[in-house]
């Protein structure tokens, strides 16, 4: 593995806002699919968004950050179908 670069500052605040900002993209643009009824390409976005929101649980909990954003409890909801129909 790679060593990381200790003494330089890297910038976790704009990290993550990029982070947050591609989430909300993702979710709205669901949320547009579902409103206009294209239910294929709606379905189609869930297993992307599904693998960002797991990144961004992963980079949160490595940053020691709590809780959720409101662009994570949306995306949960969307995802909350999917997770029940793979049980």
């Amino acid at each position: 593995m790679k060593p990381y670069r200790t003494q330089e500052k890297v910038p976790w605040r704009e990290i993550t806002a990029v982070l947050y900002w591609y989430l909300e993209i993702q979710v709205k643009d669901i949320w547009r699919h579902q409103k206009r009824g294209d239910r294929r390409a709606a379905a189609l976005s869930l297993p992307r968004l599904g693998e960002t929101c797991e990144n961004i649980r992963c980079l949160r909990r490595f940053l020691g950050y709590h809780g959720e954003t409101k662009w994570e409890r949306e995306a949960e909801k969307l995802l909350e179908p999917e997770t029940q129909e793979g049980s």
